[in-house]
């Protein structure tokens, strides 16, 4: 029972540390390309799926197809 309530703040305020996380948009990301660089880098490292990481892997994704180049096909 002791054991209980020393475990029950740490779970407590480790959920509490992880609803902070305030994520950026798509439109950020775009606007920001070395944030959206670090951040995709980041997120493929470890492997995170966050609505941030969502994010960012939708910006690159957008970024990339606005950029792409269209092939002749004649």
């Amino acid at each position: 029972m002791k054991m209980l309530f020393c475990i029950f703040p740490i779970i407590l305020g480790s959920l509490f540390l992880a609803g902070c996380d305030n994520p950026k948009s798509t439109q950020w990301y775009k606007e920001h390309p070395d944030e959206l660089s670090q951040r995709y880098k980041a997120c493929e490292l470890y492997g995170d799926d966050s609505q941030d990481c969502k994010n960012a892997r939708e910006a690159r994704f957008e970024f990339r197809q606005e950029n792409a180049k269209v092939p002749d096909l004649n």
